[in-house]
């Protein structure tokens, strides 16, 4: 067993693990947070995978990365965030460097795969691993290539997701007990990207308060559902039981999804379209809106028209200017504006073929977004280590605290 062990859960809460362990899905789940010490975990702003991830691994802000999304904007145009990020700042490397034996499964943005003393493991944008013969190793283990699942995302289905994201956790389950059992390993990490992709989906099956929680629910989904909570929890139990310290956290929280806020459309009615671009995924829903902006006379005016739409609209809308409230030497490539609406509750989407600016329902049948807290659960041997563990209170200090436990234990 790893002495360490970092498991990732994307998206996950302290509401939304309370309400799985009253519905007997997650066991183990439930038995850390009996027996282990759980806190909340503050991300950055904004709260999405991208940024924190990065600033949860490396121990810096958004300002000193340059990551609040997937994307970051470069000379030569968009350009997607890689493992460039991590190397010789990742927590992993540093452990590395000190001669701990380090293995990192399936890390957000961690492509391509680098040298360390270890292993890693991702599937990111292609199939890659340190050593590249782990990959040879997992296709005689699995009896195919890894993460050739002949399925492709299912987009806005909700059978589709949830089908395709077990698929898709099993396939790293299987991969990551392998790799348990290879070594004595000083530091284990793991991530399941999946409970954020069943989150968004399946939020209202969780909160009593959501519009949708009511309805009428497909037997198959909510077999389906199940399934995925007590094959994560098995998952989790197998990788944490047994450590001396076992970490369970999340880059961001959760919360109800309801309506949309156009910002496209917006753009267009204030007649900013022209000196405003955004890096947002086109119709995909955002937590927040990112803008960035041609000139500091736009700048100012923009945030005015934001604080506005309070008396013009009747929603509440709350700014950040991301270069002002963090500093480092890449905050230029931060977005001018980040922005949340009615307290993270619409989500906001970039849709120039829709003039609709307000919209309601589920957009794109997401129920749930991301919120400002996640969760940390701690077990150790020693509860004064887990409690210091557990206090680090924000995400950008994690990092340093597991490498005063992995280096000074040494």
């Amino acid at each position: 067993m790893p002495r360490v062990c970092v498991i990732g859960l994307d998206g996950m809460c302290i509401k939304c693990l309370k309400r799985l362990c009253e519905e007997n899905l997650t066991s183990f789940l439930k038995k850390m947070l009996e027996d282990g010490v759980t806190r909340p975990l503050r991300s950055v702003i904004p709260p999405l995978s991208g940024a924190a991830w990065t600033s949860l691994a490396v121990g810096r802000n958004p300002g000193e990365t340059g990551v609040v999304d997937f994307i970051i904007p470069s000379k030569g145009g968009p350009t997607r965030v890689d493992s460039s990020i991590y190397k010789g700042r990742a927590f992993w490397d540093q452990a590395s460097s000190h001669g701990l034996r380090v293995a990192v499964i399936e890390y957000p943005m961690l492509y391509p795969a680098y040298p360390v003393n270890g292993v890693i493991l991702s599937s990111w944008v292609s199939t890659c691993s340190y050593p590249s013969s782990l990959l040879r190793k997992l296709e005689r283990v699995l009896e195919h290539p890894y993460m050739d699942l002949g399925v492709k995302h299912a987009g806005q289905d909700i059978t589709g997701t949830l089908e395709f994201a077990l698929r898709v956790m099993s396939e790293k389950n299987k991969a990551s007990e392998y790799l348990l059992e290879l070594d004595d390993w000083d530091l284990f990490v793991d991530v399941t990207v999946q409970t954020d992709w069943v989150l968004h989906k399946t939020w209202h099956l969780i909160d009593e308060r959501h519009p949708l929680h009511k309805a009428p629910h497909d037997p198959h989904v909510k077999a389906l559902f199940r399934e995925f909570w007590v094959s994560l929890d098995e998952h989790v139990r197998e990788v944490a039981e047994g450590s001396e310290v076992a970490v369970i956290l999340s880059d961001h929280g959760f919360g109800p999804a309801w309506g949309f806020f156009n910002v496209a459309s917006w753009l267009r009615v204030i007649g900013k379209e022209k000196n405003v671009y955004s890096l947002m995924a086109p119709r995909v829903p955002y937590p927040c809106g990112l803008l960035y902006v041609d000139s500091n006379d736009c700048y100012q005016s923009l945030l005015k028209e934001l604080k506005e739409l309070r008396y013009r609209s009747d929603i509440i809308v709350k700014a950040w200017s991301l270069r002002e409230i963090y500093h480092g030497e890449r905050k230029h490539l931060l977005p001018h504006i980040a922005f949340c609406v009615n307290n993270w509750t619409t989500p906001v989407v970039w849709d120039q073929e829709n003039t609709t600016v307000m919209g309601e329902g589920a957009y794109k049948n997401q129920t749930g977004t991301h919120r400002l807290v996640g969760i940390i659960m701690v077990k150790a041997s020693h509860r004064r280590t887990a409690s210091s563990l557990a206090r680090t209170g924000d995400i950008t200090s994690v990092a340093k605290r597991l490498l005063n436990i992995l280096i000074k234990n040494q």
